[in-house]
């Protein structure tokens, strides 16, 4: 089982005290808890493009199985921040090399 993931996208929902949010990498929508952050930006919103590293948690509820990632890294990466627009573009290049090394 994956235990440890790198994730980059867009902030698609941010609860009130920006301790939870979805983020949407392009394939799907994730749960992400940002309480144990260790080192990152708390100053985030809704459309923000970024990179978080984390730990997977599977769990179940009522309607089935449940999968969170509990960030312990977050950087913003959004064009704003970084000055690099192409920053989403380029991510997609870099899981693909990284496939081929598999």
């Amino acid at each position: 089982p994956i235990e440890f993931v790198w994730i980059q996208g867009i902030i698609a929902h941010l609860d009130a005290d920006a301790r939870e949010m979805i983020l949407d990498d392009g394939t799907d929508t994730l749960l992400v808890s940002t309480e144990d952050l260790v080192q990152g930006i708390h100053d985030i919103s809704i459309g923000s493009y970024v990179m978080i590293q984390g730990i997977v948690i599977v769990g179940e509820d009522d309607f089935g199985k449940v999968v969170l990632v509990r960030a312990r890294l977050l950087y913003d990466l959004s064009p704003s921040v970084t000055s690099d627009v192409n920053m989403e573009t380029l991510w997609q290049y870099e899981v693909m090399e990284s496939l081929r090394d598999f």
